[in-house]
């Protein structure tokens, strides 16, 4: 996966592939997760002006951790695009009016999410966004 410093991915309990945490080379946990896997959500938005969820909020004692974000100009209006881990904005990117213009991040570490809260967008203009993400739940 490319984690910084990574030395191994430990078993914690159960069967492996599940239950595991990747540490680096200091033996501290960067990120564990429930299933190896990330979860991937997409879908497209037709007006972005209005605040819409992309991941639900996980439950108590857990946090999104985004591993992927991709959002792509579907409309013909130049805005800027905030995403939201609850009600607080964590970065902004532009989108041009040229179709399919945005942004594609891959995390190496998850960008870990505040404790039970939703991963949004919303845009300052009215446009159209198509969208992907996918996402670990982490145990905080």
């Amino acid at each position: 996966m490319g984690y910084p410093n990574v030395q191994k991915t430990q078993l914690i309990d159960g069967a492996a592939g599940s239950n595991t945490q990747t540490v680096n080379t200091d033996g501290q946990a960067l990120v564990s997760t429930a299933h190896d896997a990330a979860t991937p959500a997409s879908g497209a938005i037709a007006d972005a002006s209005v605040k819409t969820t992309l991941v639900a909020a996980p439950g108590a004692s857990l946090a999104l951790g985004v591993t992927t974000l991709s959002l792509w100009q579907a409309g013909a209006t130049q805005a800027t695009v905030s995403i939201y881990d609850g009600d607080a904005v964590i970065a902004r990117f532009p989108v041009t009016t040229e179709f399919g213009s945005g942004v594609d991040k891959d995390y190496t570490v998850p960008l870990l999410l505040t404790a039970n809260t939703l991963l949004a967008v919303q845009t300052d203009a009215a446009t159209a966004l198509d969208w992907n993400v996918q996402t670990i739940e982490v145990a905080v």
